[in-house]
């Protein structure tokens, strides 16, 4: 074992004790700034992460056969869900209204585009049924394309 491979020993001067009797040079003022930016730093994105809701499945929604009331469910309820059941319920929405609008089409782009859109106005207004938010975004396509 050649002395680059061995353990560098300091003195036992008592100038270079630390709080917890560590024998070593003091750190410098950079080093506990550092340390002190790392602690805030863990602090703050532990903090962050605890405001993080957990997601609820879709079947919590549904009845005892197994039916969700798509008319009943709440912009909190589709931003609370996983992604997958997010895309499930747009695609599903988009479905019902152009089936009701009798378009046989599906435009999986514009599709993706309004489920963005639609998922972005339900985080913004809770409260409201996600058939309200489809309302508004298609009133708003509608508008953007100059239709009535």
């Amino acid at each position: 074992m050649t002395s680059e491979m061995l353990p560098k020993v300091h003195s036992a001067d008592p100038a270079n004790l630390h709080y917890f009797g560590h024998v070593g040079p003091r750190s410098t003022h950079k080093e506990n700034g550092m340390r002190t930016l790392v602690f805030v730093a863990t602090i703050v994105l532990t903090t962050a992460n605890s405001g993080v809701q957990a997601q609820t499945d879709l079947t919590a929604y549904a009845d005892p056969e197994g039916y969700i009331d798509v008319q009943a469910l709440t912009c909190a309820q589709l931003a609370g869900t996983w992604q997958g059941d997010a895309d499930r319920l747009t695609t599903w929405y988009s479905g019902w209204y152009n089936g009701l609008a009798k378009k046989h089409f599906f435009n999986i782009a514009r599709s993706k585009e309004l489920e963005h859109e639609v998922i972005v106005y339900c985080k913004t207004n809770p409260q409201i049924r996600i058939i309200q938010a489809m309302e508004v975004m298609l009133k708003q396509e509608r508008l953007m394309n100059g239709f009535k």
